[in-house]
């Protein structure tokens, strides 16, 4: 029943490159890449390292409704990309490279609370296609560094108020989004967020955040965490990170993850689930199948934080329940632990 649910959800939401969905939750998708008529906003790079989020977000102001937004240059973001779009198509063919201004950055990317998450672009709305093959650049190695001299982690699995790591792409307020043939790397933290959506579907992401020195490995470099979502498909991702390759956060329901190679990861994860005190956390419907992965810490995986007796802890203490997990055709090689259950 559960597979069968959730075959059901992938076939409403999945592009056409995907699956001939029939469902009328992805007529949205079809009626946008049917359209001739519509509103085109075009980028130029500004080139030479100067900032080109004004230019950015200008187009995603102009272009935020009924449009196409071409992204084909390469463009250096130095400020935060924030957009409310419905009904556009955003085709990144170029390269989005995030300046590494720690000074700038710390204050000033969006701050998202969850584990003091912080993002350099937060993208919400209604009916979104973000697709190209184009690249997201996080330039983290700076910040490897710099955690690994100061070791300002904040709260406990996440960032820290004084010194953030912000997101590459996070997707947040959303319905009804496709992101399709991007590639995101160097994330000085998550490579995405996906943060209270629903009906979104990540296909053919390629993400890879490596240190290009030994004693300051990438840091926190999920694949994507998952909070508070549901009816979302990962499918045909190649992920080479030090941290997990997917993360099922609190209230993460009914989720397809398939076709996905896995390298360095410390596993598929649900949670880790009861950080704060006096939440209650619940993954439920979650079935994971055709996963390889390789040079692990772990394979599947289910941890929670342990009680704590103290108010307003933030590190356990907090309620809730897993249930319906299947990990299907999962395959492992040098991996630690395969399976593991902790707390």
């Amino acid at each position: 029943m559960l597979f069968q649910k959730l075959v059901s959800v992938a076939s409403l939401l999945a592009a056409p490159v995907l699956v001939a969905g029939s469902g009328a939750n992805s007529e949205w998708l079809h009626t946008l890449q049917k359209r001739t008529l519509f509103q085109t906003c075009s980028v130029k790079a500004l080139g030479g390292g100067k900032d080109d989020a004004p230019n950015i977000l200008a187009a995603f102001e102009k272009c935020k409704e009924d449009a196409i937004i071409v992204l084909d240059g390469s463009y250096t973001v130095g400020t935060l990309l924030k957009a409310t779009l419905k009904n556009v198509e955003i085709s990144l063919t170029g390269t989005i490279q995030y300046t590494n201004n720690i000074t700038y950055w710390s204050p000033n990317s969006l701050f998202l609370t969850y584990q003091n998450a912080t993002t350099f672009f937060f993208l919400s709305g209604t009916n979104i296609y973000l697709h190209g093959g184009g690249t997201i650049d996080g330039n983290g190695q700076l910040w490897w560094n710099t955690y690994e001299a100061n070791k300002n982690a904040g709260v406990a699995g996440g960032s820290s108020t004084t010194f953030a790591r912000p997101i590459p792409l996070t997707i947040g307020n959303a319905t009804n989004v496709v992101v399709d043939n991007i590639a995101i790397k160097q994330s000085p933290f998550w490579h995405n967020f996906l943060y209270q959506s629903t009906n979104v579907v990540y296909s053919r992401l390629s993400l890879s955040s490596v240190s290009n020195n030994a004693s300051s490995p990438s840091a926190n470099s999920d694949g994507i965490d998952i909070y508070r979502s549901s009816n979302v498909l990962l499918t045909g991702w190649t992920v080479n990170n030090d941290d997990d390759c997917v993360s099922f956060k609190p209230n993460t329901t009914d989720i397809i993850v398939s076709d996905m190679n896995c390298n360095g990861s410390h596993g598929i994860s649900v949670g880790s689930l009861g950080q704060y005190k006096g939440e209650t956390d619940i993954v439920s419907n979650i079935y994971v199948n055709n996963i390889t992965m390789a040079n692990a810490q772990n394979g599947a995986r289910i941890k929670v934080f342990p009680d704590n007796p103290n108010a307003g802890s933030v590190i356990g203490g907090g309620t809730g329940f897993v249930k319906n997990i299947t990990f299907a055709n999962f395959f492992v090689q040098n991996v630690d632990n395969p399976i593991l259950i902790d707390q």
